[in-house]
C-alpha cells in the first residue's frame, strides 16, 4: 500500500503549449494554500497518451490529492483547495471530484451526449461562451463520468493506458474505475465559477475508435436501456404525463421552450426541430398527438418519433408525413386502428389510453375545494355547436339534410355494439357534402370523403344533439353542472353553467368532489374509451359514461365503473347512485385502485417501449 503524504496536493498537467502552461501555472500561483498543506506541480510534456502521462506522474507522487487538469484549464476559485479538502473529509466513499460531469451516461459512452450538470466558463477561439447542454447544479451531485478537464483523486488508481493510448476517453474511463472500486464521484455545487477552460477545435481523430473500445469495456456499467428524450410541447397541448412517465422510468428528457404547430406542415417548425436533433443526439422524439413538421425532421435525421395519439380520428394522420418510415403511433381506438390498417403507416399499433396517476391524479382537495366544486352531476366538455355541419347545407338541399337528420335521429341516445352511424348515408350524400369542403382538406388529408363527413361532420353535430339533450333531461330534476367553453346559456337554462377548468389545477377537484361525473363519448370513437374516463378514474371519481365496447375489456362494469346504454337507463342510474353513496364510493374506489395497479400511463409508456425498440408490444 502506497504511503501518503496527507497534507499535500499535486496539481498534474500535460502539456505542449508552453504559453497555455504559463497561464495555467499562474493562476496557480494564486490559489490560497490551507494552513499545513503543501502543493506541488507535475507537467508532463511529450506523453504518448493522456493516460501514461498522468500513470508516470501520479508514480512519482505521495500526495495524497492529486489534481490532474488540462494546460488550457485556469483555475479562479481562490479558495479551491480548501473546497475540495472539505468534500472528501465530509465523507470517505467519495473518490473523485470534477467541475462537469453527467448523472447518467449515454449509451454510446459520449458526455455530452447526455444532461451534464457543473459549471465552468467557456470560452472558445471564437469567443463563443456558451455552456451547451450543462445545467448549474444547485447541490453537490453524484455523478457516473466527470470531464477530464479537471479530475481531483484522494486514491491512486492506475489510468488504463494498456487501452486508451490516445487522448480520447481517458477521463470517462478513469470514472468508471473508480465506481468499479466503489467510490462516488461528485460535482459539486459551484454558485460561482471554479475554473475558466479554453475550448479550442476538436479534433476527432480515432475518436470513434476509443469511443468503441469504451463501450466494449465497460458494457457492465453503461446503461443499454437508458434513452434521451425529446418531448415536445405543441400550441394545442401541453401536458406533462408523458415526459414524466420516461423519467420515472429513468431516462433523460429534454423540454425545450419551444412549441410545435400540430395541424399542418410547418417548414419552419421542421427545421427547428432539426436544430435539436443535430445538438442533442437523442434517441427517441415524443409529442402528444401526431405533427407532420416532428416526422419531417425525425425522417431526416433517421431517430425514431412517437406520437401518443389520443384524438379519433386524428387527421394528421392522413397526411404524407404519417407515412414516414420513423413513426411509432399509438391509436387507443381499436376500430380507428383496423380502419387504418389500408393506410400502410410503418409501426402503427393499438395501445389503450392510460390514468395519469402520478401527475393528474396527485391532487389536493381543501375544504374550500369541496365547496368550490360540490355538485351532485357534474360534465367536463364542449358540446360541439358550429363545426361545421350546418354550413355544408346553408343553401338549402332539404333533401340531404334530411337523410342526415334521419340517421342522427335513429342513433341518438342509443349505445350498444351494433348501434354506429358509419356506412348509414347514400354516396350522394357523401359526393355532395365533399363539394361543400375546401379544396385545402382533400390536397393536404388523403381521407376517404366518407369516412371524413361522417367523423367529422356527422358525428360532431350527433355529439352536439345528445350532449344538449341529455344535460337538458337530467337537469330538469337534479343539480348538473356543466364546465364548458363560451356557450350561449339560453339553450340549457337549468344547468348551471361554469367556466372551463385548468387542465391540471381544477379539472382533478371537480373528478374528485362531484357525485357523479358524466362522460357522453364522442360518437367519432367508435370502441375506445377516451382520455375523460382515465382522468375521472385517476383521482377516484365516480364515473358513470355511455357503453363503449372495450369498457369491459379494461373494468368489471358496476365494479370498477358504471355505464348506461340509452336515455332512460342513464336516467335510472343517475337516481339510484345518488341515494346509494356507500355503492358510489365503492365503485370510485375500485376503479383507482384497477387503474393505479394496471392501467397507469408509465405502464403504457413501458409498454411502447418494448414494442418501438423490441418489436414487442403484449396484449395488455
Amino acid at each position: 500500500m502506497k504511503n501518503y503524504n496527507e497534507n499535500k496536493i499535486c496539481f498534474i498537467i500535460c502539456t505542449d503549449n508552453q504559453k497555455q502552461l504559463d497561464e495555467c501555472l499562474m493562476y496557480l500561483k494564486l490559489l490560497e494554500v490551507p494552513q499545513k498543506y503543501e502543493i506541488e506541480v507535475l507537467t508532463v510534456a511529450g506523453a504518448k497518451s493522456m493516460a501514461s502521462g498522468y500513470n508516470e506522474a501520479m508514480n512519482s507522487s505521495d500526495a495524497r490529492y492529486k489534481v490532474y487538469m488540462h494546460q488550457d484549464t485556469f483555475i479562479i476559485e481562490k479558495s479551491f483547495i480548501k473546497k475540495i479538502l472539505d468534500i472528501f473529509k465530509k465523507d470517505n466513499t467519495i473518490g473523485m471530484i470534477g467541475v462537469i460531469g453527467t448523472e447518467k451516461l449515454s449509451k454510446d459512452g459520449v458526455m455530452w451526449h447526455s444532461q451534464r450538470c457543473g459549471n465552468f466558463y467557456r470560452l472558445n477561439e471564437n469567443g463563443n461562451t456558451e455552456n451547451g447542454n450543462i445545467f448549474i447544479n444547485k447541490k453537490n451531485t453524484e455523478v457516473e463520468t466527470i470531464d477530464g478537464l479537471l479530475m481531483v483523486t484522494r486514491e491512486d488508481i492506475p489510468w488504463r493506458e494498456d487501452i486508451f493510448d490516445g487522448w480520447y476517453f481517458y477521463d470517462a474511463s478513469q470514472s468508471m474505475e473508480f465506481r468499479k472500486r466503489g467510490y462516488k464521484i461528485i460535482v459539486p455545487a459551484q454558485k460561482c465559477n471554479w475554473v475558466i477552460h479554453i475550448s479550442g477545435h476538436p479534433n476527432f481523430y480515432n475518436y470513434e475508435k476509443y469511443r468503441e473500445i469504451f463501450v466494449k469495456e465497460y458494457s457492465d456499467m453503461v446503461d443499454s436501456n437508458y434513452l434521451r428524450v425529446l418531448f415536445l410541447h405543441s400550441n394545442m397541448i401541453t401536458l406533462m404525463g408523458l415526459p414524466a412517465s420516461f423519467i420515472k422510468l429513468g431516462h433523460e428528457v429534454t423540454i425545450p421552450k419551444y412549441e410545435v404547430r400540430l395541424n399542418e406542415y410547418f417548414l419552419e417548425d421542421r427545421e427547428r426541430i432539426e436544430e435539436f436533433l443535430e445538438e442533442g443526439n437523442y434517441d427517441l422524439v415524443c409529442t402528444y398527438d401526431f405533427c407532420p413538421s416532428v416526422s419531417a425532421a425525425c425522417q431526416e435525421y433517421n431517430v425514431k418519433y412517437f406520437s401518443w395519439v389520443y384524438d379519433s380520428p386524428l387527421l394528421e394522420l392522413y397526411t404524407e408525413q404519417a407515412l414516414n418510415e420513423c413513426n411509432y403511433i399509438s391509436v387507443f381506438d381499436r376500430k380507428q386502428y383496423e380502419r387504418m390498417q389500408e393506410r400502410k403507416i410503418p409501426h402503427l399499433f393499438y395501445l389503450p389510453l392510460a390514468a395519469e396517476v402520478e401527475t393528474f391524479g396527485n391532487v389536493v382537495v381543501t375544504k374550500k375545494d369541496e365547496r368550490k366544486y360540490k355538485a351532485d352531476i357534474s360534465f367536463v366538455g364542449r358540446l360541439y355547436n358550429k363545426r361545421g355541419f350546418e354550413e355544408i347545407f346553408s343553401n338549402g338541399e332539404k333533401k340531404y339534410l334530411d337523410e342526415a337528420e334521419g340517421v342522427l335521429k335513429e342513433i341518438q341516445c342509443i349505445w350498444d355494439k351494433k348501434t354506429s352511424l358509419y356506412d348509414k348515408v347514400s354516396d350522394d350524400l357523401i359526393s355532395f357534402a365533399s363539394s361543400k369542403e375546401s379544396n385545402k382538406t382533400w390536397g393536404f388529408y388523403c381521407i376517404d370523403k366518407r369516412y371524413y363527413f361522417e367523423s367529422m361532420r356527422l358525428a360532431r353535430k350527433c355529439n352536439e344533439i345528445e350532449r344538449l339533450y341529455i344535460l337538458n333531461e337530467l337537469s330538469q330534476k337534479h343539480q348538473v353542472v356543466l364546465y364548458t367553453d363560451n356557450t350561449d346559456k339560453k339553450i340549457l337554462p337549468k344547468v348551471i353553467f361554469k367556466p372551463w377548468v385548468d387542465y391540471w389545477t381544477e379539472m382533478p377537484k371537480v373528478f374528485y368532489v362531484s357525485k357523479i361525473n358524466l362522460n357522453i363519448t364522442s360518437r367519432s370513437i367508435e370502441s375506445g374509451i377516451p382520455q375523460r374516463i382515465w382522468d375521472i378514474m385517476a383521482v377516484g371519481g365516480f364515473c358513470l359514461t355511455n357503453y363503449q365496447p372495450e369498457i369491459e375489456e379494461y373494468f368489471d362494469i358496476g365494479k370498477d365503473i358504471e355505464v348506461y346504454y340509452d336515455l332512460n337507463d342513464l336516467k335510472q342510474k343517475i337516481e339510484y347512485y345518488l341515494s346509494h353513496e356507500d355503492e358510489r364510493i365503492q365503485i370510485a374506489i375500485n376503479g383507482y385502485k384497477k387503474v393505479r395497479d394496471k392501467h397507469t400511463l408509465t405502464m403504457r409508456v413501458e409498454k411502447m417501449m418494448s414494442y418501438i425498440f423490441n418489436n414487442n408490444i403484449e396484449k395488455i
